[in-house]
């Protein structure tokens, strides 16, 4: 949309510009055809955006989640960093001692971690079956950038 606003705006050369100049601009642009068309998403890409939406906002959340986790190891005195999530890290967390209403944070949030893994990894799936659809996507999963990401379980 922004591309189309500047291409309206390169065909007026004041620099001045006011809503009147600018409307009567854009009936001049209409009048002779020249009105730049306007890109909308179809109903598929659109429904793509809301897969890739929801999938960031679940990864957003297990990142808030993660990051209390990991508040909480610290103030016991864990620091594995990474680690944290592997199997062992998980099990040496719920062996922690702590308070009651710690631990039994500590196991809620446990849990919400695991489901957002269950979500995220389905709507991976999801996700990559969409880009395998697409040339452009396809391209996109060879570029160096996104191969290293994809090593380290970024994507």
């Amino acid at each position: 949309m922004d591309r189309d606003a500047s291409r309206i705006r390169a065909a007026e050369v004041r620099r001045q510009k006011t809503d009147r100049r600018d409307a009567e601009l854009i009936l001049k642009l209409l009048l002779e055809g020249r009105f730049p068309r306007i890109w909308v998403p179809s109903e598929e890409e659109r429904d793509v955006r809301q897969l890739l939406l929801d999938r960031h906002h679940r990864m957003r959340m297990r990142t808030r989640v993660k990051n209390q986790l990991q508040s909480l190891a610290l103030n016991q005195g864990l620091q594995k960093g990474r680690k944290l999530w592997s199997e062992a890290g998980r099990e040496q967390l719920r062996e922690l001692p702590m308070m009651e209403h710690a631990g039994r944070r500590r196991d809620q949030l446990l849990r919400t971690v695991a489901e957002l893994d269950g979500q995220i990894a389905e709507l991976n799936g999801l996700v990559r079956s969409q880009a395998e659809g697409r040339e452009d996507a396809r391209r996109l999963m060879t570029h160096p950038e996104w191969v290293r990401r994809r090593r380290w379980g970024w994507c």
